[in-house]
């Protein structure tokens, strides 16, 4: 029994032991400093320019900060966004405000039961911005299209210096704030560069245009072919750059010292006094590129025409008529009506024979015909040569 009591004695003990023990936590506290309590009590407002501000306070807790709608708030940052008990300092940081608008954002500072929130205003700026500020054109040319962000008037300004290939395409009636502009093609070597200036009456928003150059090279001939006789030849050239010329025989030189653009350049083609047809090359090029053309000269020999006979007679019945001819040139004939050409028969590199045809003569009346023997490199007659039939 005496066990008993001792045992219920010795756990009422414990209750009231462990029942009235207290366990005792220090308040939360949050305090702000006294330069901080208005930028809490009425936020933060900043300028249109990028700026820092910090706000001071004191915590016997750890805190942290968590900030309202982060989506439309990263033009602020709020560093740190932790911390720990004690003194405490908080950076916020806007970015410069391009929007055209005022913006706002609320960032909330907590620890273990007590909740703190700053309101942050940003206002706007009076701007403008394009949103390409550069462009790269062909040198074929083309159009660009310029977007304008501004919340003010603004003025195109095209320097007088690039007038003659930079204009803007306006559309009547229409305030837009997409401007197009019309780039020329660019006839120049080198690579040029352009700007339009887009002005408000303190800012102003350049664009670049650059536009590839090309090298220009056309001559108004490929190929010439000249008689055998010393004579002069012109090649008129389209260049846009200074070329340089080379000729790959001795027979053909050049008179004129430089190229410039559209220029006429002058050779000098001395005699063929040869049996033989000859070929030299005249080459235009350019010192800093592959790129080059060429006119090709064929000068024909010194000519060579023998015909034996100048006159045939033909019986009233017709018939054929054979026309021998020593010569270096090739050549054809132009007939009268009622005289056709078989064929031409080659004998060796300067000889060939001319076969005819005359028609039987029915007008009753004797009848005469010239046969014109032409030079088929300029359309020339070398030889006239007469045909008499019987009637």
């Amino acid at each position: 029994m005496m066990r008993q009591i001792t045992s219920l004695l010795l756990f009422l003990l414990i209750v009231v032991v462990f029942g009235c023990t207290y366990v005792y936590e220090e308040p939360v506290e949050f305090n702000i400093s006294d330069d901080s309590v208005e930028i809490f009590d009425k936020g933060a407002v900043f300028d249109a320019q990028s700026n820092t501000i910090k706000v001071h306070f004191a915590t016997n807790r750890d805190w942290f900060v968590t900030i309202n709608d982060v989506k439309n708030a990263n033009w602020c940052k709020i560093t740190p966004m932790n911390g720990g008990k004690g003194s405490n300092s908080i950076s916020i940081t806007a970015d410069k405000n391009n929007s055209g608008k005022v913006r706002e954002m609320t960032f909330t500072i907590s620890t273990k039961n007590i909740k703190k929130s700053l309101r942050i205003t940003q206002q706007c700026s009076n701007f403008i911005t394009v949103e390409v500020s550069k462009f790269d054109v062909p040198l074929v040319g083309g159009k660009v299209q310029v977007d304008v962000k501004t919340n003010l008037d603004y003025d195109i300004d095209i320097p007088a210096e690039y007038e003659g290939w930079i204009k803007q395409i306006i559309n009547l009636g229409e305030k837009t704030s997409k401007l197009e502009f019309k780039i020329e093609r660019n006839s120049e070597y080198c690579k040029r560069t352009g700007h339009i200036n887009i002005r408000t009456d303190k800012e102003t928003a350049t664009v670049d245009i650059n536009q590839d150059g090309s090298a220009i090279l056309a001559l108004n001939r490929d190929e010439q072919t000249i008689s055998c006789k010393k004579q002069e030849l012109v090649v008129r050239v389209n260049s846009n750059f200074e070329f340089a010329t080379s000729v790959d025989v001795d027979w053909i030189n050049k008179l004129s010292s430089r190229g410039v653009t559209e220029k006429e350049v002058n050779f000098i083609i001395s005699e063929n006094a040869s049996r033989k047809e000859r070929c030299g090359t005249i080459t235009f090029y350019d010192l800093n590129s592959d790129l080059k053309e060429t006119c090709v000269v064929y000068q024909l020999p010194k000519e060579i025409m023998n015909i034996e006979k100048s006159s045939f007679d033909v019986a009233e019945i017709g018939g054929k008529i054979f026309i021998d001819v020593e010569t270096n040139v090739d050549v054809s004939v132009n007939l009268p009506k009622w005289i056709s050409r078989i064929t031409t028969q080659t004998k060796g590199a300067e000889r060939k024979t001319i076969i005819l045809y005359v028609d039987e003569n029915t007008s009753g009346a004797p009848r005469t015909g010239n046969v014109e023997v032409i030079r088929r490199y300029n359309r020339s007659v070398a030889k006239t040569l007469t045909v008499n039939q019987e009637g």
